[in-house]
């Protein structure tokens, strides 16, 4: 996985530089998020290591379909990366590329992303309470995923990149099993 993001890296910082200057990091992201779902499928990736389908019949695969989903402002240069990813037999680089250039856009908007798992489903306003908190501490826009899981009894787990902070009602009854 680091061996792609150095290898990604390059590409990721051409397209935020590029994307900047069109004004066309959102079609970008897009874009780049279509490409990453389709290289996932396992049809698709046989196919892209298939010795019998070539660059040309492969890119013309990835061509059609993204002519039909994307913005016609960012198509051409989408698909010159493409074609350079598929020429240099990189495709795989997709996700790392797009991680990367998110997360550029995340630093650039001052954005942090993160994830909630709570034991029930969070009200509006206690998701709005959450962000606004957590904003003031981070001081920075708030970006979060929400998801429940029972088995948590109660309480929360709160994830930003590498933190973690476990205030779940599991954890504080494991610490106190531990204790003993």
């Amino acid at each position: 996985m680091a061996k792609n993001l150095d290898q990604a890296r390059p590409y990721a910082t051409a397209i935020f530089e590029l994307a900047n200057e069109k004004k066309a990091l959102a079609a970008w992201l897009e874009a780049l998020s279509l490409l990453v779902l389709i290289t996932k499928d396992p049809v698709v990736i046989s196919l892209a290591n298939n010795p019998c389908v070539s660059r040309e019949q492969l890119f013309n695969f990835f061509k059609n379909v993204l002519e039909k989903n994307i913005e016609s402002a960012v198509l051409e240069m989408v698909l010159r990366l493409l074609n350079l990813l598929i020429i240099k037999r990189r495709l795989l680089l997709l996700p790392s590329i797009y991680t990367i250039l998110d997360n550029l856009r995340c630093k650039k908007e001052n954005l942090k992303k993160g994830s909630v798992v709570s034991a029930r489903l969070l009200s509006e306003k206690q998701k709005e309470k959450l962000e606004n908190v957590l904003a003031k501490r981070l001081k920075a826009k708030i970006c979060l995923d929400y998801t429940t899981d029972p088995n948590l009894l109660g309480g929360m787990i709160l994830c930003f990149g590498n933190d973690v902070i476990d205030s779940s009602l599991q954890n504080k009854l494991q610490r106190l099993a531990n204790s003993f």
